[in-house]
């Protein structure tokens, strides 16, 4: 069976924000400011969680597209 992202069922996007890996359940709340060279700086919405450097990876993602599912 194929899988859902060969299936076009999900679609690789950049995520806009992430949630930070030390604290998951806070939501996506580190938002991505790119940089240059294609290096990306995170702002935090929460003051306990301190903004940082990502890469592109970090931000990779996929979207549901529900009319392919359907």
């Amino acid at each position: 069976m194929p899988k859902p992202i060969e299936r076009g069922v999900l679609s690789p996007v950049q995520l806009a924000a992430v949630a930070p890996a030390e604290q998951p359940s806070a939501g996506r709340i580190l938002h991505a400011h790119e940089m240059t060279d294609g290096d990306f700086y995170a702002t935090s919405d929460m003051p306990e969680i301190r903004s940082r450097s990502l890469s592109a990876t970090d931000l990779d993602g996929f979207e549901l597209l529900p009319e392919q599912l359907r």
